[in-house]
């Protein structure tokens, strides 16, 4: 008997410690997998927590949250009870509700491990990068035991890519090819290879603006009544290549074009992962570092992305995110249709100068920081986060957020450009967008799993896409003011 007792006691010992690890290497799906099949209330208390704060991880933030309220219904509740309530909301995209729980736990208990890490991320979304950088850097010093780890390894990546920190993101790669020499070849061979393509000085960064100007413009190169996004043509040895300009490109730069990649002799690196639209799964791909690119008067510098074949002839020949470029003020300009770069002064004096002559814009919060999410209500009464994504369509609902609201849904069917059947469902909607109302009888509604941020689960509730700005709106991202302005005018 004492035997079997000291058995199941060292299993159970085990068990601990190989959740830890699935945790600290960020396989949150696993532990999921792993706990799902035991009764909730049966688990011991961190294992509760573990399970609510995994799903939410996992983009399962409805059942995480209300299998939260059971946790915290309890009135002693202690700091790891508010760190994971602050990963629920954070997922949630609840981001003030997500920052009050994790200002509590760090209130409760100032070491608090997770509160920290959830933190960081939530800084990123609020766009106050050198808060989270300076985070990252005393959790560093402070935790060795989580600094080995790889989910920190994926946050410092996040940090120091939102604060284009070129000479930092080799350093992250560096150190983790070192940790995983004779271990995993082929993962070490990648992240060797990735290192190496970002030996720069440290004063550069990702996405530099290289012009003078404090304004330049570029007019989309296809008329919108012919295409859902925005595109550039990109001359090189006089050969135009198209580029979509896609706010939802969370790579930021993406070639799909084989030749085009050879032109610009980007520089290779390890092998990567990318999702891409409506394309099922995960791609393969390479990370690379395409030093300069020019579009007539727009010159940009050390762009950070991947190459990814074109899945099929209709791919566009590359992909990118605008809102990668800190430095200036993006205008998409969907009435005269033009791409407008800006100084901040510029900025804001072209824009006083409008709104003296014409009825003022529409201002919202900006949160994210590789895309741009704005606050929205549904059908009059339900608070949402919306992502603007020009490499999109129309208005398009999240089937989460309908099946948690009960809206009615209608099945549908989709075929793309490559010959596949999706299938969704349409409902009617009516988006609040601050005063402005828009309609839509039959919206679609899709499952947003590919939006979803793989480190904290947060996805957005709606998408807006480029059809619904399309002759009708100017939109600008300013990264200064962490701002979006909505106008019916050029400016």
């Amino acid at each position: 008997m004492v035997l079997l007792l000291a058995f199941y006691l060292a299993s159970k010992q085990t068990e601990k410690r190989n959740l830890d690890r699935l945790y600290r290497m960020a396989q949150f799906s696993q532990i999921v997998d792993h706990l799902k099949d035991s009764p909730f209330d049966k688990l011991p208390d961190k294992e509760k927590l573990l399970y609510v704060e995994c799903l939410a991880r996992t983009s399962q933030r409805n059942e995480a949250e209300r299998l939260l309220e059971k946790l915290l219904s309890d009135p002693t509740s202690i700091s790891q009870v508010q760190a994971t309530s602050g990963i629920v909301y954070l997922s949630l995209g609840q981001l003030e509700r997500a920052e009050d729980h994790i200002q509590q736990a760090l209130s409760q208990d100032p070491d608090c491990a997770k509160a920290k890490l959830t933190k960081m991320m939530l800084l990123l979304y609020l766009q106050n990068y050198q808060e989270a950088q300076e985070l990252y850097k005393e959790f560093n010093r402070k935790y060795q035991d989580w600094a080995e780890t790889y989910l920190f390894y994926l946050i410092g990546i996040e940090i120091y890519g939102a604060t284009r920190n070129i000479s930092k993101i080799g350093e992250l790669y560096k150190n983790q090819a070192a940790r995983l020499k004779g271990q995993d070849k082929e993962q070490y061979e990648n992240f060797r290879k990735n290192s190496r393509l970002y030996k720069k000085p440290p004063q550069k960064r990702f996405f530099e603006f290289a012009n003078a100007s404090d304004k330049v413009e570029l007019p989309f190169s296809e008329p919108l009544d012919k295409t859902h996004s925005p595109i550039l043509s990109l001359k090189t040895e006089d050969r135009p290549f198209t580029i979509i300009l896609d706010t939802g490109n969370r790579v930021g730069w993406m070639i799909h074009s084989r030749e085009l990649n050879r032109r610009l002799k980007s520089k290779t690196g390890g092998m990567g992962l990318a999702q891409i639209g409506a394309e099922e799964g995960l791609l393969h791909g390479q990370h690379i570092f395409t030093e300069r690119l020019e579009f007539g008067y727009l010159s940009l510098r050390n762009l950070a992305g991947m190459y990814v074949p074109k899945l099929h002839p209709g791919y566009p020949d590359a992909n990118l995110n605008p809102l990668f470029i800190k430095d200036r003020v993006i205008t998409l300009d969907f009435i005269k249709e033009v791409l407008i770069l800006r100084s901040e002064e510029r900025f804001q004096n072209d824009l006083d100068s409008i709104s003296a002559r014409s009825s003022r814009p529409l201002i919202l919060p900006w949160y994210g920081y590789k895309e741009a999410f704005v606050p929205v209500t549904i059908n009059g009464n339900w608070k949402a986060l919306a992502i603007l994504e020009t490499g999109a369509e129309d208005i398009t609902l999240s089937l989460d957020f309908a099946k948690s609201h009960q809206m009615p849904l209608e099945p549908a069917v989709k075929y793309i450009a490559s010959g596949k059947q999706f299938l969704f469902h349409r409902t009617p909607l009516t988006l609040y967008l601050g005063p402005l109302m828009f309609e839509r009888p039959a919206a679609d509604v899709w499952a947003l799993g590919q939006l979803t941020d793989p480190i904290t689960g947060f996805a957005p509730d709606v998408i807006v896409g480029p059809d619904f700005f399309k002759k009708r709106w100017t939109i600008s991202f300013d990264s200064f003011e962490h701002r979006v302005i909505l106008s019916n005018y050029s400016h």
